[in-house]
């Protein structure tokens, strides 16, 4: 281990944030070489196995060189949600540290790396009868009717979405009906969050970053992203609600239906990509416990000695 890092000990589990095409993976796993560290990772999507090219999946090599957790844990047949993130995330933290090696937790999905680190939601479990019921009244009824009712019964969690965000509005209001009590009063323990830990987080331009995007997109199409969301769909892909909410995935789908071209899908993509990126940027910045580092292209090598300098000043 580098000696201006021996302050680091297995006891430290550090966390690497920043929005999507940022340059996580790459300065994670120089990071991760210089200090024996294995990467866990909080993607909601990458958990998914076949979803590959269109989340940009760690390679073989790369999952040669250091050991990545949580990829490909689950089916597309399958849910997976926070608390299985959580409850996996845990798991494996405790097996690295009995390896002698650093947890490095690395990923853009901020309720995964918030909730492992000030807590789960403890809210009741999902009630499919309802959650159908309210799906179905969202489908009938528009997305703009449950949100107003959301807004007289929980107005504090309403504030926090808008009425696009079908799948939020209606596990609020599930809780609410299951509960009698809104969401809001079950989150109240994210008031009080966790000061000794250790977040480093990835910024860039802003024209930089969206270059890379539109690099990305290009390259996902190159290698194969339309083979493979054919090879998806006849796993099932459109009866998990929660994939089809993937970029990438949907839009290459509406190509496949004949909805749009090819260079349509294409831009689709890089505009929904884009907007997910101010999302991830927005969620991240209101973290004051984050420490930032500034990418500049082709500087990753001079972030992570950047980075291991402070790292150095942790406390055993």
């Amino acid at each position: 281990m580098a000696t201006h890092n021996s302050r680091l000990t297995t006891h430290d589990v550090l966390y690497l944030v920043g929005p999507t095409a940022v340059g996580k993976s790459a300065v994670a796993l120089k990071l991760a070489s210089k200090i024996h560290a294995e990467i866990i990772v909080a993607d909601s999507m990458q958990v998914y196995r076949g979803l590959d090219i269109g989340t940009a999946k760690p390679t073989f090599e790369e999952r040669q060189k250091i050991p990545h957790h949580l990829l490909d844990v689950a089916e597309i047949s399958e849910e997976f949600n926070v608390a299985h993130f959580v409850s996996l995330a845990r798991l494996a933290i405790r097996e690295i540290q009995d390896r002698s090696h650093i947890p490095l937790l690395v990923g853009g999905t901020g309720l995964y790396v918030k909730a492992l680190i000030d807590g789960l939601f403890e809210g009741p479990s999902a009630h499919p009868q309802i959650r159908e019921r309210l799906g179905e009244e969202a489908r009938r009824s528009g997305k703009e009717a449950l949100y107003d009712r959301l807004k007289k019964v929980d107005p504090l969690a309403a504030s926090k979405m808008n009425s696009n965000q079908g799948r939020r509005i209606i596990r609020a209001l599930e809780v609410y009906e299951i509960t009698g009590s809104p969401i809001s009063s079950f989150q109240t323990q994210w008031n009080q969050t966790r000061s000794d830990v250790s977040i480093l987080g990835l910024e860039r331009e802003r024209a930089d970053l969206y270059s890379r995007i539109d690099t990305r997109i290009e390259m996902m199409f190159e290698k194969g992203l339309v083979e493979e969301v054919q090879s998806l769909v006849a796993k099932g892909l459109e009866k998990n609600r929660l994939v089809m909410q993937a970029i990438g995935y949907k839009e290459t789908l509406q190509f496949l239906k004949h909805e749009l071209s090819l260079e349509e899908a294409k831009e689709k993509i890089k505009l929904n990509t884009r907007h997910f990126a101010k999302r991830q940027w927005t969620w991240f910045k209101k973290d004051a416990r984050i420490r930032w580092f500034h990418l500049a292209p082709d500087e990753e090598e001079e972030v992570v000695e950047r980075i291991l300098d402070p790292l150095g000043k942790l406390e055993d």
